[in-house]
């Protein structure tokens, strides 16, 4: 005892390789009994040995301080408040101990356990030196020091066989101290490994170190099980008991079993031949409808792909025919383009022209107002001279002149201001009609735009095509367009570009009805501006004609006549007419140009409206070659599908065919394998009735004058040995 390494503190839990678990964490490791790890766990740890080791450890410690050691006494009583904690556990005050009381019974434990120890005594003893409630620790002293006599467990028994627990007994005592050492490492070095009741491992002996030698041979002679009760439910067994028979007996049993099981196998057997017989014809008929099967998709297989290399044609006809068809809109547009470059030298110069025709119109019409000019003074200056000598007639019809020339050059005036607000609305009409041909020209540029994105889109054109389109149409219009952001997948970014080019040539359609309206606005301005250029010229010769009438009016007054006229007016008047028929000829001059001009611009503008036109039949018949291309990909897309799916279908009813194969192989290997089980079997019984009746012999003989196991020495000696039960029934935590 004084050898025994014991530790002076126990920190409150079990020692050495389980010092990690707390006294406290045993009802908790019991309350998760059920999970395997909690039960290896629990059954490491071996709560009632580290109880038995404390009770020495705290023996071992009185000793010494019954020898003068003070300290070795505290290390008495803090084992004994180890022993004290176990010794509580199971009183159901603890967490999980209400439901696990019965399991955590310490006292219980002991009892079938293989250490010798009283679990009532050690409760007596426990309180004797701790008090009832294990906190107030006392001693006994003789001399000074404790007295161990008085203070020591004591504890009387009688001990017998019979006692020991079942898997233990080929181990407690051991046979032979020499055979296994203090502390296991391995299995093979555990006695209850190598002597187990229900098996012994022979690797752990060999011809020195025997089984005879180094086991208690209690079983010997006899067949043991285990018999575990509750596991039927799936759960943990709540009893296991041990059954034990003599050898002659189990084997007379497994003899007659075997003989039964043999017998009986034979009608099961033959019906799972004739089950096996079915399930192979069942197995060749689905073989057939598997081959059958396979066959139908291998045609459907065929037809889809002839189907889809059809389609694949007509996909290749499609694409070439949008090829050609976005080759002669390319060679469209290049003509409208040239058209559109042709008509504007003609559109400039009609342009040109027409503005020289009335600045010559608006020169014959000042040459015409100065000679009239001319002639109307020319008249009062002769009707004055002529009317000399009547001043008072002369004086009034000069006042009334006077009067009226003054609301002449007051209308005048209104017609000049008519005439220039004409002339700014024409100008504006003007740059409207300009405003409108350039948004005409964008919107067909928009379009060419929207056309070349939907065949990129559509896989026609690169984006590097559209791209630089783009930067030429900005250089072109002068303005900047944001690229198209083409969202979602290729269906949904096809739709988006063929609503943009519709969107394109609806505005198209709207800036060529807003040009004609502009053109009409510019028509009926430049009508509203010679219509105030007449009525002004209207007015300024009624201005010019004023005094002559004046002096008309003053010689029927004044009974006047013309005086003749002076060379000087003369010579006035033939350069009056003179400028007149000059400015006229420059105006006819300009007339016929104008009019030749007109009939250039017209033969122009023809051109273009008909390259338009065939640019625009040219683009539809791309929009409808486009479509018929989608339309064509679509049908090889569903082809291919049609394909992929027959072709798969043709796998599965080829890997179905091969299945059905092995299974037919595997029907006949079981049905083969069945009578052979059937043959072994019919020749199996008479082995077995005559092993039985072999065996039956033998159990008569060892009944009649004892098996092995009555020939078996008995225990160790000095020991009481018992005998054998049937059923030992010793439970197991």
């Amino acid at each position: 005892l004084e050898s025994l390494p014991c530790p002076h503190h126990t920190s409150g839990g079990y020692f050495h390789a389980r010092e990690k678990y707390a006294f406290a964490s045993t009802p908790e490791m019991v309350a998760y009994a059920w999970m395997p790890e909690y039960r290896a766990t629990l059954a490491d740890t071996c709560v009632v040995g580290h109880l038995v080791l404390m009770l020495l450890c705290s023996q071992r410690f009185l000793l010494a301080a019954g020898n003068g050691d003070q300290a070795a006494l505290q290390s008495f009583f803090v084992h004994m408040q180890g022993i004290a904690s176990i010794l509580q556990l199971g009183t159901g005050d603890g967490m999980h101990e209400k439901e696990n009381a019965h399991i955590l019974d310490v006292t219980r434990c002991l009892r079938s356990s293989v250490f010798p120890v009283d679990g009532t005594r050690l409760r007596a003893y426990a309180t004797q030196w701790l008090g009832e409630a294990f906190t107030s620790p006392r001693a006994a002293y003789a001399g000074g020091n404790p007295d161990v006599a008085a203070m020591r467990f004591l504890q009387s028994y009688r001990w017998h066989r019979g006692s020991i627990p079942f898997k233990e007994r080929p181990c407690v005592p051991l046979a032979n101290l020499q055979c296994f050492p203090r502390t296991a490492s391995f299995a093979s070095e555990s006695c209850t490994h190598c002597c187990g009741a229900l098996s012994h491992d022979a690797s752990c002996f060999d011809a020195v170190w025997t089984f005879e030698r180094c086991c208690q041979r209690d079983f010997d002679g006899l067949h043991c099980e285990e018999v575990r009760h509750g596991e039927e439910r799936g759960e943990v067994a709540e009893l296991v008991d041990f059954k034990c028979l003599p050898i002659e007996e189990h084997e007379a049993d497994v003899a007659e079993k075997r003989l039964r099981t043999a017998r009986d196998a034979v009608p099961k057997q033959e019906s799972a031949i004739k089950q096996a017989e079915v399930a192979l014809v069942e197995a060749r008929q689905l073989h057939e409808q598997a081959i059958a099967a396979f066959e139908a998709a291998s045609q459907r297989a065929t037809k889809a792909v002839a189907a889809l290399t059809l389609r694949i044609g007509e996909e290749d006809i499609a694409a070439e025919a949008l090829d050609q068809a976005n080759m002669k809109e390319v060679t469209k547009k290049e003509e409208r383009k040239r058209a559109e470059e042709a008509v504007m030298a003609p559109r400039s110069l009609a342009a040109e022209i027409a503005e020289a025709e009335r600045r010559h119109s608006e020169a014959v019409a000042e040459a015409q107002a100065k000679a009239r000019a001319t002639a109307d003074r020319h008249a009062v200056a002769r009707r004055a001279r002529a009317t000399e000598g009547r001043t008072q007639c002369h004086s009034d019809a000069q006042s009334a002149a006077r009067a009226s020339a003054l609301e002449l050059v007051a209308a005048e005036r209104a017609a000049e201001a008519a005439v220039a607000e004409a002339a700014t609305k024409a100008t504006a009409a003007l740059a409207a009609e300009t405003d409108a041909k350039q948004e005409l020209a964008d919107a067909d540029w928009s379009l060419e735009l929207a056309r070349r994105l939907e065949k990129t889109i559509r896989g026609q054109t690169s984006w590097l095509a559209v791209l630089k389109r783009a930067l030429a149409l900005a250089r072109r219009v002068g303005r900047s367009f944001g690229l198209i952001r083409v969202e979602g997948d290729a269906a949904e970014a096809t739709v988006a570009s063929s609503r943009r080019v519709a969107d394109a040539l609806t505005a198209r359609g709207l800036a060529e009805d807003r040009l004609q309206a502009v053109k009409a606005q510019a028509a009926e301005a430049e009508a509203t501006r010679v219509s105030a250029v007449a009525a002004r010229e209207v007015v300024s010769r009624q201005r010019h004609e004023a005094p002559q009438r004046a002096a008309e009016l003053a010689m029927e007054q004044c009974e006047a006549e013309l005086a003749p006229e002076a060379p000087q007016e003369v010579a006035d008047r033939h350069a009056s007419e003179r400028a007149v028929a000059e400015a006229n000829k420059l105006l006819a001059e300009a007339t016929r140009r104008r009019m030749d001009a007109d009939v250039d611009l017209r033969r122009h503008e023809d051109a273009l409206a008909h390259a338009k036109a065939e640019e625009a039949a040219a683009a539809a018949a791309v929009s409808k070659a486009a479509e018929v291309l989608k339309q064509a990909k679509e049908r090889r897309a569903a082809a291919k599908k049609e394909s992929e799916m027959a072709e798969q279908a043709k796998q599965k009813a080829k890997k179905q065919e091969e299945k059905r194969g092995k299974e037919i192989s595997l029907k006949e290997r079981e049905l083969q394998e069945a009578r052979n089980r059937l043959k072994e079997t019919i020749a199996a019984i008479p082995g077995a009735e005559a092993a039985l009746a072999a065996a039956v012999d033998i159990r008569a003989h060892a009944r009649l004058y004892g098996g092995r196991n009555a020939n078996v020495t008995a225990g160790p000696a000095g020991a009481e040995t018992v005998g054998v039960k049937d059923l030992l029934h010793h439970s197991e935590l």
